[in-house]
């Protein structure tokens, strides 16, 4: 079962991947 903070934290690292390869 997936909590709620595990799935932010999850889109928060694909955001943060995301932004990294934009800058």
């Amino acid at each position: 079962q997936l909590s709620g903070l595990e799935l932010t934290g999850s889109m928060g690292n694909q955001l943060s991947s995301l932004i990294s390869v934009i800058y």
